[in-house]
């Protein structure tokens, strides 16, 4: 590093690197290693010779603007091209692998990279890699006010306009579990965003305890494979909130214009394009797409917008309006409910306007969930079967627990479609197909307005 190659602990702040650095792996404009770096800048040359491979053989990098690695970041700035495409993993514009200190104070804030960064795989415009350290308390680390505008590009998959990959950590400490999560809020993507899988405008890969990405803002495109989306390309279990998409988004399956893969969807909304790019065959051989104008796959969704039309006629099922395949969350408070599309919805099978097919995760209730108040403008138009103007499937859930049956429910109310729907086999105004534990479809209209409209 410019000021330390191992500092490990060591607070490195106010520092300023103008010179050449070089090195295989744990390079960084300020230090390969340290702990937290603070209101640090590199405005230096950084050049990567190879990468060091483990006894595995794996490849790692450990590259960062500021830091190979470090333990927190906050109010630092890269202004420099890094170039990592041909060594290892864990390439970041500030830092490339940051093991955050875990407190409920601390906060991962305030960064900026300008430089155009290349890697293989963990890869991102301010952090390759992000996670917790372990410890005995249930923390949020907030990751706020990150930006990044520099063309982030991966020869492999985790990749991130802010964190290639994200994730909090779990702890069991005396029988107790413990949960320390990640929050991303206010954080900016500037730039052109690429890889394989897992490729997202603020984070590329979230595999578990993220537990919000909400009031940031993507403004370029993102291109991918597998798992794209305009927010999170892969984003278990997390609420995506307040997010708007305008930027063309690109992939072959589980893509969506917020997310590819998430938690719930709260005050969503797409404009942009989303380019299906073919299906991916699963160990079936089916043709599968999992393509929604908010996300390709989502456990709720509540108040989310789409605007753009989604043309996949020649991929595989799933294809939605809102979410391609909402697997919701089996609980009696929960509702899906307020979400509109405008856009004209073209799949093979499972096409709805608002949900390709929506089913029950496993409980042991017997609850009903409402799913009520969603609205469909757009001509949605499937070449096979399943295909609805609100669902082109639904389906409750059926549980045997303990010797007791369990039926989870779905009712549906207040729903309205006012354009043509058209398909093979299982095509209605609101609801294509419902095989079972559907209690009840009331107070919908289907109104066609479409042939008004034709000269």
């Amino acid at each position: 590093g410019g000021y330390a190659g191992k500092a490990d602990g060591a607070t490195m702040k106010s520092l300023t690197n103008t010179v050449s650095v070089t090195g295989k792996a744990y390079v960084g404009g300020i230090a390969g290693t340290a702990g937290k770096v603070d209101g640090c800048t590199n405005n230096g040359t950084l050049t990567l010779e190879g990468y060091y491979t483990d006894t595995a053989g794996t490849s790692y990098s450990y590259a960062g603007g500021i830091a190979g690695f470090a333990t927190g970041a906050a109010n630092c700035t890269n202004n420099m091209e890094l170039n990592v495409e041909y060594g290892g993993r864990y390439v970041g514009g500030i830092v490339g692998y940051l093991n955050a200190v875990r407190s409920a104070s601390a906060t991962i804030n305030g960064n900026e990279n300008h430089g155009e960064i290349k890697g293989t795989s963990y890869v991102g415009g301010i952090f390759g890699y992000i996670t917790i350290q372990d410890g005995s308390n249930s923390d949020i680390i907030i990751v706020n006010n990150n930006k990044n505008d520099g063309v982030v590009t991966a020869t492999e998959s985790n990749v991130g306009g802010i964190a290639g990959l994200a994730s909090g950590k779990h702890s069991y400490i005396s029988y107790t579990n413990y949960y320390a999560k990640l929050k991303f809020t206010s954080c900016e993507n500037k730039a052109a965003i690429s890889g394989v899988d897992y490729v997202g405008g603020i984070v590329g890969y979230a595999p578990e305890y993220v537990s919000e990405i909400s009031l940031c803002k993507n403004e370029d495109s993102i291109t991918g494979n597998l798992y794209v989306g305009g927010y999170a390309g892969y984003a278990s279990g997390t609420t995506m909130r307040s997010l708007e998409n305008r930027q063309t988004i690109t992939g072959k399956a589980y893509l969506g214009g917020i997310a590819g893969y998430a938690g719930k969807l709260e005050s969503c909304v797409n404009k942009g394009m989303i380019v299906a790019e073919g299906y991916y065959l699963d160990n079936n051989s089916n043709l599968l797409s999992y393509v929604g104008g908010v996300a390709g796959y989502a456990t709720g969704a509540v108040k989310c917008t789409n605007e753009a039309s989604l043309d996949v006629p020649y991929g595989g099922r799933y294809v939605g309006g809102i979410v391609a395949y909402l697997n919701a969350t089996r609980s009696a408070s929960e509702t899906i409910n307020g979400n509109t599309n405008s856009g004209e919805i073209n799949g093979t099978d499972y096409v709805g306007g608002i949900f390709g097919y929506m089913t029950l995760q496993d409980g042991s209730n017997n609850d009903t969930i409402t799913v009520s108040g969603n609205i469909n403008s757009g001509a949605v138009k499937g070449s096979q079967n399943y295909v609805g103007g609100i669902f082109g499937y639904v389906c409750g859930d059926h549980s045997y627990i303990s010797y007791t049956n369990y039926y989870a429910k779905i009712k549906i109310t207040e729903c309205k479609n006012n354009a043509s729907v058209e398909g093979v086999d299982y095509v209605g105004g609101i609801v294509g197909y419902a095989p079972e534990y559907v209690s009840e479809i009331s107070s919908c209209e289907f109104d066609d307005i479409s042939e008004s409209l034709s000269p």
